[in-house]
């Protein structure tokens, strides 16, 4: 999600282009560019497995849209609209229990190094191809993109704890701070500007 507090928003993707946009939503999986210059924006990366992000993964789906462009320009409108509202229009769809599994087997072990798709799938006893296919198909992204998102997340809340960026890095398997800013940039389009501070 983006919003133009200041200014408006310029996206990019590979066959549209939006110019002077107030707010947008994009779908994960869906390459685009921003361009924020001469404007104060606000950028917001969604957790697919939060609440948050079911209820935008089942209106994208339903809608069958990978863009929303609108005039809202308050993150509370925003909710209102997108996230709140969507309860009622779209309800609940229970996740698949092998998917919990899946997601509860990585988030005790994300941080650990060398985890294989195989090694997931022995622990919900589906072949490679059947949960990496599920798992998208309910979360919205990879299993892989989201080990990456688990281990961005867990990096950026222990420097915010003041341990410094490469420490971070280290910490969840990433080669140096320059390897965690190249992954974090292809992950979410942007450098994380907090790595400008080191």
């Amino acid at each position: 999600m983006a919003f133009a507090i200041s200014g408006q928003l310029h996206i990019r993707t590979d066959n549209q282009q939006y110019t002077n946009v107030q707010s947008v939503i994009i779908n994960s999986n869906v390459p685009h560019i921003f361009n924020c210059e001469n404007s104060e924006c606000q950028l917001y990366f969604i957790d697919p497995t939060s609440n948050a992000g079911i209820q935008l993964s089942k209106y994208f789906l339903l809608k069958g849209e990978d863009i929303v462009v609108n005039t809202i320009t308050s993150v509370e409108i925003f909710k209102e609209k997108y996230i709140y509202g969507l309860d009622e229009d779209y309800p609940f769809c229970e996740r698949d229990d092998r998917i919990k599994s899946c997601l509860s087997w990585i988030d005790d072990n994300y941080s650990k190094e060398g985890i294989k798709l195989s090694m997931i799938s022995e622990n919900v006893f589906l072949s490679e191809s059947r949960i990496a296919h599920l798992f998208k198909k309910q979360i919205g992204i990879s299993i892989h993109q989201y080990i990456l998102w688990k281990k961005i997340e867990s990096a950026i809340k222990r420097y915010m704890e003041g341990a410094s960026l490469t420490e971070c890095a280290y910490s969840f398997g990433f080669s140096d701070s320059s390897h965690f800013n190249k992954t974090f940039q292809k992950m979410f389009g942007i450098y994380p500007s907090f790595s400008n501070q080191e």
